[in-house]
């Protein structure tokens, strides 16, 4: 089948929208060809800094003709029904319509067969389509033109079955060419029959593959880094952005003027990411920052890139000269100095919940209370908490707010603050997101936890939830950095007690998120957590212990017997108007040796079960209630739980009872499926 291209050219779209934008437009136009009734074909997105564009494949050249059905009246109804009814049908004579027998008789279908369109005529509709209806974030209108698109568009191409389509209708620039990279192959290039888009491009110096371009740029920076002897600095987020700046990537490594490098690595390394777009070096023998950074340049410079290195190195040098004043300037004073306290109270957190002066009282507070839990000296809890948040109105941080926390660290330590304070202060805004690392101390995670607590129960106060995908105050974030300082530390919390019971539903239902993305069945994790576990790492440990269980080779028969147990008591409890609660067993009182069997098993796991729960060892709990696996299948299998003995029956129902409470103890086996 034919394939068809559509690209849209525009002056440079803003690195940062690229990749969504590919999505979105695979989307639009997807849905739109899947709304025509086309079928199997595929579509690949390509996005530049001046260009989107998407490869259709197997594209039929015409839609199927499809058969249009229109309800009409009754037979036999009123002539003025009728005729209404041909008209808006497009017939000329009842007789055309077919009869649709029913129980009153039957009634008129008019069917029409509409021809399918040419995909010549569709595609043009398809681009109007999602011109207009592109959700670019942040758009304009370029001059005259009422259309909204990111930046003013340069040329809009459509090529289906190796010819141009007509696109006059757009209103916009239709030439049937490509633009090459700007400075190296600026002539417009004419497309002719046969041609490959991607070829075509990197003939003129685009990669248009977005995969494409972030992979060399990678290989180049890794590889201009090996041929020193040092390593680059993993860098995703910047490694996306640049791939967003430039279409031909060239790699060049420069110097960090030595006066600089007494500067704090994430000082150097910040300035250069968020200024200038460099990646950062490391020394592989110490791991350390050195003195070197890695451009990618747009061009392949004649000169071995001296003259864009000298550039970039001046640029950086008065960025790195500001960053020194404001380094000099802000360990001028304690990191608690008067005035950092008075600009403190004056910096609003939230307008319902003060200021961060505010918030540090509260957090200090948490701290407090929360330090047992931890192993952590209140004292020292309280003068972390006291101190964490007064980087906040440094100038450094006021520079660049990404640094926030790790420079409080360094000021902490400039003026002789205890390391476990300096470390605490650097690291209680972590973790930043999933794949970051928790605090790495103990203090350190006691006073994220007491931010991150009074964060969710600050919002929950004033009624500002998260809703649906909506999240301002990046309280999901939240809620996992919690759970994760929990489960990494091994901290044992009940969050009722810190919590306010909405607060604690949104952290457990985040953790079931978590543990769902971490592998975990869904109906295990809801039987888990079914119990009256107070606590994120119980929940955890017990979760992996129950999903452990039952993927040994006896898992699915102790549920399976669990599950009938439950369900038998269920039925004769709504059969008899009460519940059987579970009672001392003894074994003596059973007649059936199976019986005695059973009760014996119960009374021996009874305590087993206590003991390993008392301990928190749920896998210990779970080896507990599976050693009456085989004592409940015999029991199953030879005897009748509702004997016409009235007392046997009593005392069989009061077995299955305690084999509920125990089980019940560590998950809610019915909702575990199979």
């Amino acid at each position: 089948m034919p394939s068809a291209l559509i690209e849209i050219a525009s002056e440079e779209i803003p690195a940062r929208m690229q990749a969504r934008a590919e999505e979105d437009l695979r989307r639009l136009l997807g849905g739109f060809l899947t709304d025509a009734g086309f079928s199997g074909f595929g579509l690949r997105s390509f996005s530049t800094p001046r260009r989107l564009a998407v490869e259709i494949d197997d594209l039929p050249a015409r839609q199927a003709d499809r058969i249009d059905e229109r309800k009409g009246p009754r037979v036999g109804a009123p002539q003025g029904a009728i005729a209404g009814f041909l008209r808006s049908a497009g017939l000329d004579d009842i007789s055309e319509a077919e009869i649709v027998p029913d129980d009153k008789g039957g009634f008129y279908l008019a069917k029409t067969r509409k021809a399918g369109l040419a995909t010549t005529e569709l595609l043009p509709k398809a681009i109007a389509s999602l011109l207009a209806a592109f959700p670019w974030p942040k758009s304009m209108r370029s001059g005259a033109e009422s259309r909204l698109w990111v930046r003013p568009i340069t040329n809009v191409l459509a090529w289906f079955d190796d010819a141009a389509l007509d696109l006059s209708e757009l209103g916009l620039p239709c030439a049937p060419h490509i633009l090459g990279h700007r400075f190296l192959a600026p002539a417009p290039a004419l497309i002719e029959p046969g041609f490959d888009y991607r070829a075509a491009l990197r003939a003129r110096f685009v990669l248009a593959d977005r995969a494409e371009r972030r992979a060399r740029i990678q290989e180049q920076a890794e590889a201009i880094c090996a041929g020193k002897g040092l390593a680059l600095r993993p860098d995703e987020a910047l490694l996306d952005e640049v791939t967003g700046l430039v279409e031909w990537p060239h790699a060049l490594l420069g110097d960090i003027a030595p006066e600089f490098l007494s500067l704090p690595a994430e000082v150097i390394a910040t300035s250069m990411r968020t200024h200038q777009k460099f990646f950062s070096v490391n020394d592989p023998a110490t791991g350390r920052l050195a003195p070197h950074f890695v451009a990618i340049a747009n061009i392949i410079p004649k000169d071995g890139g001296a003259k864009i290195l000298a550039g970039n190195q001046k640029v950086l040098t008065a960025r790195l000269k500001d960053a020194a004043y404001f380094w000099a300037l802000d360990k001028a004073s304690p990191l608690d100095a008067p005035d950092r306290r008075e600009k403190l109270q004056k910096l609003v957190f939230h307008e319902k919940l003060g200021t961060m002066s505010d918030k540090v009282d509260r957090i200090a507070d948490l701290a407090q209370r929360l330090a047992p839990a931890f192993a952590v000296d209140p004292a020292m809890a309280a003068r972390a908490a006291t101190l964490c948040k007064l980087d906040l109105v440094t100038e450094m941080v006021g520079e660049f707010p990404e640094l926030q926390g790790v420079m409080g660290g360094y000021y902490a330590q400039a003026h002789s603050a205890p390391a476990a304070i300096a470390a605490a202060i650097r690291d209680h805004y972590r973790p930043l997101g999933p794949k970051d690392p928790t605090p790495d101390t103990p203090l350190g995670k006691l006073i994220a936890l007491a931010d991150k607590l009074d964060t969710l129960n600050g919002f929950w106060s004033i009624g500002a939830a998260p809703t649906g995908s909506s999240d301002p105050f990046a309280l999901r974030r939240a809620a996992l950095g919690i759970m994760r300082i929990l489960i990494d530390g091994q901290t044992r919390l009940p969050l009722s007690v810190w919590t306010q019971p909405p607060v604690k539903a949104f952290i457990f239902d985040r953790l079931k998120v978590w543990l769902r993305d971490s592998g975990l069945r869904p109906d295990i994790i809801e039987a888990a957590f079914a119990g009256a576990r107070d606590d994120v790492f119980q929940l955890f440990v017990a979760t992996n212990a129950l999903a452990a269980a039952l993927d040994a080779a006896t898992g699915a028969n102790l549920v399976a017997g669990l599950k009938r147990a439950g369900n038998i008591l269920r039925a004769e409890e709504k059969r008899d108007a009460t519940t059987f609660a579970p009672s001392s067993v003894d074994p003596t009182q059973f007649a059936h040796p199976l019986e005695r069997i059973l009760a014996a098993a119960i009374a021996d796991a009874q305590p087993r079960l206590k003991a390993a729960l008392d301990a928190d060892q749920p896998a210990d709990a779970l080896a507990a209630l599976a050693a009456l696996r085989q004592p409940i299948d015999a029991f199953f299998a030879d005897l009748v739980v509702n004997a016409d003995d009235p007392d046997i029956r009593s005392k069989r129902l009061g077995l299955l009872a305690n084999i509920r409470a125990l089980a019940s103890e560590i998950a809610d086996f019915s909702k575990i499926e199979g």
